[in-house]
C-alpha cells in the first residue's frame, strides 16, 4: 500500500496533466452524470479522476484517487468564476502543482494580478489528509472579489 506522501506526489504528477495544463486535459464524458466532464490519470496502481460540471459561471467538482480500486483520497470544490478570470485560476493551480506545493489542493496562496485579475487562496486546514479553504479571484483595480471556490478534502485511510 502506498504512503500518503506517495499519493500526494502522484496527485501533483496527475494534476499537471489535468484541467490546469496549458495544453488542456483529454476530457471524458460521463454517461451517468449529465453535464459533467472528467479527466483520468493512471500510474503504478494509482488512478486519479477529476470530475467537474459547469453551469454558466458556476461550477463544482470532485477529485478522487484510488489505489488498486480502493479509494484513498478525495477533494470537493465548488463556486463561481467569470469566464474572463479562468486563465488566472488555471495559472495559480498549475504553478502550485509544478512546485509540488499543497495549498489545499488548489492554487498558490497568492498570484499577483495577471491583467485585470489576481488570485488569493485562504487555506484553513492544509494537511493533505485533512484540508479546507476558499480560493478567490479579485479585480485588480477595485480589489473586489469577482469569483471563488470553496474546497475541502480528506484521505480515506
Amino acid at each position: 500500500m502506498k504512503t500518503i506522501d506517495e499519493i500526494k506526489e502522484f496527485f501533483f504528477t496527475a494534476m499537471l496533466s489535468g484541467w490546469a495544463a496549458a495544453s488542456g486535459a483529454k476530457r471524458m464524458i460521463i454517461p451517468n452524470l449529465p453535464g459533467y466532464k472528467a479527466f483520468e490519470f493512471r500510474e503504478g496502481g494509482l488512478r486519479l479522476v477529476d470530475c467537474w460540471c459547469v453551469n454558466g459561471d458556476h461550477s463544482a467538482g470532485f477529485t478522487t484517487i484510488w489505489e488498486n480500486d480502493i479509494p484513498r483520497w478525495t477533494m470537493h470544490y465548488g463556486g463561481m468564476y467569470p469566464q474572463a478570470a479562468i486563465h488566472v485560476v488555471k495559472r495559480a493551480l498549475y504553478l502550485a502543482y509544478e512546485d509540488r506545493q499543497f495549498y489545499g489542493g488548489r492554487g498558490l496562496l497568492l498570484l499577483e494580478p495577471d491583467g485585470p485579475f489576481g488570485y488569493i487562496n485562504q487555506v484553513l486546514k492544509k494537511d493533505f489528509h485533512d484540508f479546507c479553504g476558499r480560493e478567490a479571484v479579485y479585480n485588480n483595480e477595485t480589489r473586489q472579489i469577482v469569483g471563488f471556490h470553496d474546497y475541502w478534502g480528506i484521505s480515506l485511510d
